[in-house]
Order: C-alpha cells, then sequence, then structure tokens
C-alpha cells in the first residue's frame, strides 16, 4: 500500500499538473495550475469564484497528470480528492506555494490534494 509521501512522488521534479474537476453532470475540465508539496499533499491557489471552485464544491473527486504550462499531459493521471481548505488551514497553503512561488494574492483560496 503506498503511502501519502508515495502517491505524489512522480510530480516531484514536476511544476504544473492539469487538476480535472467535474460538473454535476459528469463533464470533466482540466485545467493546468502549479502547485507546491507539503508532507504528502499537493497545494494550489485559485480565485474564490472561478469555475473550478464551483465544481469542488460539488464534487471533491478529481484527476491529476503533470502538464506542460498550456496543459498538454506529459505523464500518467491519477484520481485524488481536493479540498477547499478552510481559513484556519490557509496557512500551510500559503508556506507552502511561498517557498516556490511569490505574489499569493487575496481573494483567492487554496485547495488541498489527497
Amino acid at each position: 500500500m503506498e503511502t501519502k509521501q508515495e502517491k505524489f512522488e512522480y510530480l516531484k521534479e514536476i511544476r504544473t499538473i492539469n487538476l480535472t474537476t467535474f460538473y454535476k453532470s459528469g463533464k470533466s475540465v482540466a485545467t493546468p495550475v502549479q502547485f507546491a508539496h507539503h508532507e504528502g499533499k499537493l497545494y494550489v491557489s485559485t480565485r474564490k469564484n472561478s469555475y473550478k471552485v464551483k465544481r469542488i464544491k460539488n464534487n471533491s473527486n478529481g484527476l491529476i497528470a503533470p502538464c506542460t504550462m498550456k496543459g498538454k499531459e506529459i505523464g500518467p493521471q491519477i484520481e485524488v480528492r481536493v479540498r477547499i481548505l478552510p481559513k484556519t488551514e490557509e496557512y500551510i497553503a500559503v508556506e507552502a506555494l511561498k517557498e516556490d512561488y511569490s505574489g499569493v494574492k487575496e481573494e483567492v483560496v487554496f485547495l488541498e490534494i489527497v
């Protein structure tokens, strides 16, 4: 059985993933996003009012795959769960993301991928 750390090991040298989320109808939408690793989880920031957030609120199942900045998948896709972090846990994502990416802006929500 794979551990949390091992699940995302194949993304160690990757900076961008396609995060696929689902409409209520089941239709999928893949969006390239930059992410950060922290303790076996991935963290992403996105606009609070994005359609991605709306889809995640309705269905926390997702898929991820390494990709180019333009969204061309370059590796295997795996199933994940995506959670919108509550304000009390946002500091974890902020710390993880600021190591690699500057300019974390206000009016964003943070997503945890497990």
